[in-house]
């Protein structure tokens, strides 16, 4: 393969991300930083700062997750197949991650929701640009777009319940 077939096929991933995923991740973040605002006024951070991350390592570190999730599951599976247990494994170790990531945040109201995002995103770029290169049939961005909106609403429910195991009237 040609390095501007190449350049031209991961621009065309692009694209269709762009399309597909990108405008609902990107409300997502856009809530994220409404929330954020109000939850910056409102709650006051744990005393000790330096065992909980803030929002912007929080998000680097679901990034992160999100990658190595794809490499230690997928990577090594034939190009566009996924087979279910390699899917039930990576679900199973993503909601692990989630949870313990999500617990070590400074904010409890957006820390899991940064994490969560930032894994969703990573994770679904790797499947569109693994996929996109093995799918003639251009059915990835169906997946794609599926893996993305099933992702946030799984995600949410999951990040409601950290926050709520989380919250202050929990604890009472």
């Amino acid at each position: 393969m040609s390095d501007m077939h190449l350049a031209g096929n991961l621009l065309d991933t692009g694209f269709t991300m762009t399309q597909f995923g990108a405008p609902l991740l990107l409300v997502c973040a856009l809530i994220l930083v409404a929330v954020h605002t109000v939850e910056r006024k409102r709650s006051a951070p744990p005393s000790d700062d330096r065992a909980r991350m803030g929002n912007t390592s929080a998000a680097i570190s679901g990034v992160v997750a999100g990658i190595l999730l794809w490499l230690v599951w997928f990577s090594w599976a034939p190009p566009g197949s996924i087979a279910p247990v390699l899917a039930v494994g990576a679900t199973v170790s993503a909601f692990a991650v989630l949870v313990w990531l999500g617990n070590r945040t400074r904010w409890p109201w957006t820390g899991p929701f940064t994490v969560a995002l930032g894994g969703l995103s990573s994770l679904t770029t790797a499947y569109a640009v693994d996929a996109d290169g093995a799918d003639i049939t251009g059915l990835w961005a169906l997946g794609y777009l599926m893996m993305t909106v099933g992702g946030v609403i799984v995600l949410t429910v999951i990040c409601l319940g950290i926050v709520v195991v989380r919250s202050d009237d929990w604890k009472r």
